[in-house]
This record gives structure tokens, sequence and C-alpha cells, in this order.
């Protein structure tokens, strides 16, 4: 009989009542029963895999796990696809089953595409787990037994977690299908026959324990040698993983049909000359153009699309000395099929980064060393947009920078849809920015009480880091006033006499006395102590920073999602 509607329906109500703005992929019933080796008090379990709005996904406003769970009226988990997708490549057999259950379940259009190349993710990552998984299982079930005959385990249930019997016959079930893989087969799940009879008298208890172990042990022993013959020579051509290429093209296509399937007037882009760069005025700009490129290229993002270039740091400040490096800043959006797929995905490069791959699954965001994560490198730094936003509304002062640099500052390259960005007129100068400014201002202070006492230390290093911390002090008490004002006033280029007595803390001659020293440390130190009283008044909570932060990412969610579809 088909059920496949009761499913669906089933799986839809979960969605429904979690208030998800998504669409059922597959939904079934799991353990015992999918397996029918359910017994009169087994319980219903289920399993599902959902897809995210698309404008979820394409706008970085995904705030819930990706996945979800409850026990209520029964035990259920579901997965977001593209979690779904990682485990799957992970190898873990509970997602590995659901693609070769065929009764009791839904299964919809893109399911069955998954569906149909079910055999090229069985691999010996897969077999691993189900090895361990049965390693595991038969601890369980030694253990069980040791506490049932101490007189610990009094329920005798056929359904007992607790029972010995139930963690043998999963045990043997397991290594049955383990060996069915190393065999070049597909795993069972729903089994009949002999071997069902035979793993249902386990279970039921009808076989002595002793013969049950017997059989376990030449079971593992026949699984032990074909593993090793699968790694020495593996004549069955079992890959060593899934085939990470065909599972990504089929996230990404169910992605591309959900977005197809969008109504017209809900699929906004930029045209191409939207996001093209203006023409280079510049020499300058066009070196920094070509090692950003270099950068992107080098790091596998090639067709990525730069939207902005601008200065940081000292030349943005107007504190640049003749001698000082010029730091960039390049925002570029990465291929929307990168964002949808499986691979890593970028989010802040420069000419050291050696992207970290997951060669399991690319499960994780791409990473870096602990220098390349720092936003205080020099040179020319690359940031993803999707990292960008988040930093924008986290308040890191880098970001925020580019948007408070001032009408007429030279050197900056803008795209029609950053401009876009700007027209938006969102206010940065948020709590979150005055306090990372202010934090990071207390991270430099101290750095100079740590080296004070160091002689190999150069002083005008530790000038350095007291100008720092005064700039980073003087931005969060300026964004302060400008935020209870008008914060287009506010403006991250110095032109009057702070800008003098900074240089002069900055450029301090050195070898100075120690009077000199103190006596600097003291005024930056009292100026955050200014600030800490400031900003302590105004009784910012952690949840309200994470408020803001909230509503900054809404309030650019649409043009994200616009960015993106345009790619």
């Amino acid at each position: 009989m088909d059920n496949s509607l009761e499913f669906k329906n089933f799986g839809n109500k979960i969605l429904e009542d979690r208030k998800l703005n998504a669409r059922l992929v597959f939904f079934c019933m799991v353990g015992s029963h999918s397996f029918n080796l359910s017994v009169e008090t087994s319980d219903c379990d289920y399993f599902g895999v959902y897809a995210l709005n698309a404008e979820q996904i394409l706008s970085n406003a995904v705030t819930q796990a990706p996945l979800i769970d409850g026990h209520e009226p029964v035990d259920f988990v579901m997965y977001e696809m593209e979690r779904f997708a990682q485990l799957l490549l992970k190898g873990n057999p509970k997602l590995i089953e659901p693609l070769f259950t065929e009764r009791n379940c839904y299964m919809s259009e893109e399911w069955l595409k998954l569906r149909a190349m079910r055999h090229s993710f069985v691999s010996q990552q897969v077999i691993h787990h189900y090895v361990s998984y049965s390693k595991a299982q038969l601890g369980d079930a030694k253990r069980a037994a040791a506490d049932r005959d101490a007189g610990h385990n009094k329920d005798i249930g056929l359904s007992n977690n607790h029972l010995p019997s139930k963690k043998l016959y999963h045990t043997v079930r397991l290594l049955h299908e383990t060996l069915r893989m190393l065999d070049g087969g597909d795993p069972m799940v729903y089994l009949t026959g002999e071997h069902r009879e035979y793993i249902m008298n386990i279970r039921r208890g009808m076989l002595e324990e002793k013969q049950v172990h017997s059989d376990v042990d030449a079971l593992f022993k026949e699984v032990e040698e074909k593993v090793k013959l699968a790694k020495e020579s593996n004549p069955k051509g079992i890959p060593l993983m899934g085939d990470t290429e065909r599972l990504s093209e089929w996230l990404i296509e169910s992605r591309r049909m959900a977005i197809m399937d969008m109504k017209p007037e809900d699929r906004p882009s930029f045209s191409q000359e939207q996001l093209a760069l203006p023409s280079l005025p510049s020499s300058v700009l066009n070196s920094v153009i070509l090692e950003a490129k270099d950068i992107l290229e080098n790091n596998g993002f090639g067709g990525s699309t730069i939207i902005y270039v601008g200065r940081s740091g000292s030349h943005l400040h107007n504190l640049a000395r003749d001698d000082s490096k010029e730091d960039w800043i390049v925002v570029f959006v990465a291929p929307t099929d990168n964002i949808l797929s499986l691979s890593t995905n970028p989010t802040r490069l420069d000419k050291t980064t050696q992207l970290v791959q997951d060669t399991q699954a690319d499960t994780t965001p791409a990473t870096a060393t602990a220098g390349q994560r720092d936003t205080y490198v020099n040179g020319v730094q690359l940031f993803e947009v999707a990292c960008f936003v988040s930093m924008l509304c986290q308040g890191n002062h880098r970001a925020v920078e580019c948007f408070y640099s001032g009408d007429n500052h030279k050197d900056t390259l803008e795209s029609d849809a950053w401009l876009s960005l700007k027209s938006l007129n969102i206010n940065y100068l948020t709590s979150n920015y005055t306090h990372h400014c202010w934090g990071v201002a207390q991270g430099q202070l101290a750095k100079v009480k740590g080296l004070m006492n160091n002689k190999n230390i150069e002083q005008s290093v530790i000038y350095k880091h007291l100008y720092h911390a005064q700039r980073l002090l003087e931005c969060s008490s300026g964004a302060l006033a400008a935020s209870k004002a008008d914060h287009r006033a506010f403006t991250v280029q110095y032109n009057d006499e702070h800008r003098t007595n900074l240089i002069a803390l900055r450029d301090t001659a050195v070898p100075s006395s120690k009077e000199t020293l103190d006596g600097a440390l003291l005024n930056v130190t009292e100026l955050c102590n200014t600030m800490t009283l400031a900003l302590t008044s105004l009784n910012v909570s952690n949840t309200d920073k994470k408020n803001l932060e909230s509503n900054l990412r809404a309030s650019l969610s649409q043009w994200l999602f616009k960015l993106r579809m345009s790619l």
C-alpha cells in the first residue's frame, strides 16, 4: 500500500509546527520498523530531510541549527539538505540507510535524483563507520549482559535498550551489511527470509548468547580480512569516500530549481554593468586589483567578482608617513554556485593564505593560520561579502570604516552594487562598533603593559601600540557622540589637532625617558577609563548586542540576496 502521502503530510506538519520556511525533500520511518525487525513494543522513529528557502540561504539569514529533532508525539530528526549531504559523505550509517529505504516514506523528485546515484556514496569511509558502530554495539551488549548478571537490569522487555539481545541483533545486522558492501553491493534496509528470521531470533533471545557471540566473532574476522583486502588491492573498486562532486552538483541543482520556481518579481538581481568596478583612475589601484585577482586565482576563487576596493590603515585615516605600508580592503563575491555547493567557502584571503580543505566533506568554512585570521594583516586583504557583512554587523572597525572614510577620499573603487548598499544609509555606529573599538584598544594597552619592562623591545613598538589604542578610543568616543546626532557626520579621517597629537604620539623620538613613556601610557589609560565609564552607563547587555547584530543582518539581507542572485 502506498502511504507516501501520509508521510509527506507528517513531515510537512513538523516543519509547519517549527515555523520553518522550508520544503520537504524526504521523510521516512527508521529503526526496527524500517528494518522489518520490530516487535510489538517497538517505538516509531522518523527521519527527514528538508530544504530551507533559497532566500534564507543566499541572504545569509539562516539563524537556526541545520537540524530539528523532537520526541513529541514521536521521536524524529530532520536535517537541512546541505547538512545531510555533509554527513552523508562522512559515512554515518543512519544517513546512508535512508537512501536505500523504499517503504514507509515520502520521496520528492529531487530525492529520487539523489537515490538514483546512491551506490556512489557506498565507500570505504562508510564501511569504516559501520565497523565502528558494530564494535560500539557489541561493547554495549557485553556491558548490558554484565549488568543483567549482576541483577541491575530488571526490565526484560524486548525493546529495552539495555537488553543484551537488542544490542547483539544490531551488531549482527550491521556486520552483515558491512560484508554486503565489502562484496561490492549496497546495504539492505528491509530484511526478509531466513536472514531476517535469524536476526529476529537473536532479538527475541531464542539463541544462546554464547553461540551469537561466536557468530559475531566470525563475522568480525571476515570483515577484517575483507577490509584489509580493500585497502591493499581493492578488488571490488570501493572508493575511499563518496562522490563529493556528484553530491555537490545535486545540491546546486536542487537549490537552483527552487530559485527558478520563485516568481520573477521575487528574483531581483544586479546587471553585469552594476557589478563591474569603474575604470581604474590610477596605476596604484590597477596594481591592487591585479594582486587581488592573483590571490583569488591562487585560492581557487578566480570566478569571483570584486565589488569594492578601498584603502585601510594609516593612509585611510590621513595619518600615513612617507614610509607607511599601504593597506587595502577588497570585497569580493564568490560565484553563487560555490555558495550553494559543498565546496569550502572563502571568508578572508591574503597573499599568505593557505586554505585548509576537509577532504572527507567540506563541512566548515575555509580556515587559515591564526595570523591569517587576524584582521590586521598588512597589504591587500580580501573579504568575501558574507564575511564582510558579518564583520560589519558585529561592529568590526575595519569593515565599518569603509562607510565613514569621507565622500572625497581618493583611491576608492565602488561598483554600482556597492553604491546601492551605501544608499541604504544604515547607521553602523552601533554599540557593537563602540564596544569593539574600546575592546581592541584595551588589547593594545595590555600589550603595552606587557612590553614596558622588556628591554629587548624597541620603544617605537610600544608607542605604536599606544597610538593604535588612542585612535580606536577616539573612534569609539566620536561614534558614540555621532550616533546621538547624524551618523553621516562621523569620519575616520583626521584633519585637526587630534591628527597632530596622534602623529606626535606614534612618532615620539626614541629612546625617550621613562617619565615620557609612563606619561603617554597614563594619558591613554585615562582616556580608556573615561570610555569605560561612558559605555558602562549605557548598560548594553550581550543580548542587546546580539539583537543589534540581528537587526543589521536583516537590514542587509535583501541586498545580499540580490547580489547572490546576480551571479
